[in-house]
Parts: structure tokens; sequence; C-alpha cells
């Protein structure tokens, strides 16, 4: 194996997900990288690994994305960081589309228009996102 740094891989990296403009497998890696995927491995200790120090980590398809949000992230509120207790508020309900999880699963919804609409929301908690919409709370989530 030639030597090789993480500056020049995580490099690399980024420019195969430019010319793809998506976060590259490692077979398209394999394909268009200018270094041999096991030695990426080796150095990172994984693909995700890797990709994740270039920053284009993110999933490709609509589902992962969904599933990358809620499992990286916490309530804005209280800090709640169990993905099975988080949901996706719309600070606007004016703005809304259609529900996070509907666009995630609906065939007639892309990856860019999940993106979109989660960009008008903040994650939280059920028992948060519950005590922002009911009357007997005074609670306002903001972005």
């Amino acid at each position: 194996m030639k030597s090789i740094s993480e500056s020049d891989v995580i490099s690399d990296i980024t420019r195969v997900s430019g010319e793809l403009d998506k976060n590259p497998s490692i077979v398209e890696y394999a394909e268009e990288g200018e270094f041999e995927p096991n030695d990426v491995i080796d150095l990172f200790g994984s693909w995700e690994s890797a990709r994740e120090a270039a920053g284009v980590n993110e999933p490709n398809s609509k589902w992962g994305l969904y599933k990358y949000v809620r499992s990286n992230g916490e309530c804005q509120v209280c800090g709640e960081s169990h993905d099975s207790c988080l949901v996706h508020h719309h600070v606007n309900p004016d703005e809304k589309v259609a529900a996070i999880r509907d666009i995630a699963t609906d065939k007639k919804y892309d990856r860019d228009d999940l993106k979109e609409e989660l960009e008008k929301c903040v994650l939280v908690c059920m028992n948060c996102h519950r005590k922002a919409h009911s009357p007997d709370h005074d609670l306002t989530i903001t972005k």
C-alpha cells in the first residue's frame, strides 16, 4: 500500500461526491476514486467513517435521510435523543406541505422535497410536541 494521508482521501471522496452529485457508495468510489477502497477502510476503519470524515455521509435515499436526521438529533426543547421519541415539528404550520414521514414514504415526493420540508422543521420529542400543540401549555418552538 502506498502511503496515503487522511486529508488526501477526504479531498478525493469530496471530489468524487461532487462529480457524482451524491454521496458515493464504496463501489462508485472504487470506479471513480484515486485510492483503493480497502486502503481507505484500513485508514479510517470503515467506509462510513471515511465518508463521515469527508462530510458526505448523509444517506442518498429519502428513507435513509429521514432515519439519519432522527437518529443523529435531539429534542430542541428538552434534549431527548432516542430516535423513537422524536418527531419533526413544523415551526410555521402555514408552510407545511405534508408530514415529514409522509414525504419520506410517498413516491410522489423526491429526496429534494424531503430536504426542503426538513428545513421548515425542528426535531422535538413527542412530549414537547404535544405541549406545543396543547391549548393548556404556552410552549413555543422556534428554530
